[in-house]
């Protein structure tokens, strides 16, 4: 994708993925034309997929420490926390591929209508803790949205930390189009650590409890048990730069 980028703003935070395979159809009907599912790498190596399956729905659970303007300075919404959902898209005509975000629900009333102009407030409960014993750890996560239109979305992981890698972007490169306003695309750039906790096929014996549910009315034709769980990748930690392309 050969285009100019301008800065935007940055975030510090952490994250959990949940990378899906669900019915195409459904997901379809939230992908805006000539857009059509499809293979995007810089997805597949964030949640390091290598399944037979390939994921075509990403969960992104956050939690912000920091939220970040132009100038370096909080935005309105600091610290919030929120569930973002997006699918992975190909452009026949162009041949560009990237992510299509088509719903957020946010604890932070303030992220309304959001950057993708999707986000729902939706009251959320957050609750994480690490046992550490000599050099090693266990993370519980219980974390609860509830959406002002109606339902309940939730995760619970209890785990045990491994090694993380550490993943550096030299410039722009994830690129995330709004499903409700193509003309939205923000790309971005991350650094941070990753830790790949479960896998379709493979034991990596690390998690202990996985819990999750998508309970809301707008979700039904995707969350209706055919879903499958491809793996769930962390972010304990990882910094961001948002960039948009230079008009």
């Amino acid at each position: 994708m050969d285009k100019e980028f301008v800065y935007l703003d940055s975030q510090l935070g952490s994250r959990y993925i949940l990378a899906f395979q669900a019915k195409a159809q459904a997901l379809q009907e939230r992908v805006r034309g000539p857009w059509v599912i499809g293979p995007y790498q810089g997805a597949y190596r964030m949640v390091q997929a290598q399944s037979s399956k390939q994921p075509n729905l990403f969960v992104v659970f956050n939690d912000l420490m920091l939220n970040l303007q132009t100038d370096g300075t909080p935005k309105p919404d600091p610290m919030p926390r929120y569930v973002g959902f997006n699918i992975p898209v190909a452009n026949p005509e162009t041949s560009e591929t990237g992510m299509m975000h088509f719903r957020n629900y946010s604890g932070d009333r303030r992220q309304s209508p959001g950057h993708y102009a999707d986000s729902v407030f939706a009251p959320a409960f957050w609750d994480e803790q690490i046992v550490g014993s000599g050099s090693s750890s266990v993370i519980s996560l219980n974390a609860s949205f509830e959406p002002e239109t109606g339902g309940r979305v939730e995760l619970r992981l209890r785990y045990r930390r491994s090694l993380p890698q550490l993943v550096e972007s030299k410039a722009p490169e994830f690129l995330v189009w709004a499903a409700h306003d193509l003309r939205i695309l923000r790309v971005y750039q991350d650094y941070g650590l990753t830790e790949l906790l479960w896998r379709r096929d493979q034991d990596l014996k690390r998690v202990d409890e996985v819990g999750f549910r998508v309970e809301t009315p707008e979700m039904g034709d995707i969350f209706d048990g055919s879903e499958e769980l491809i793996s769930i990748v962390s972010n304990p930690i990882y910094t961001r730069k948002v960039f948009a392309p230079q008009n």
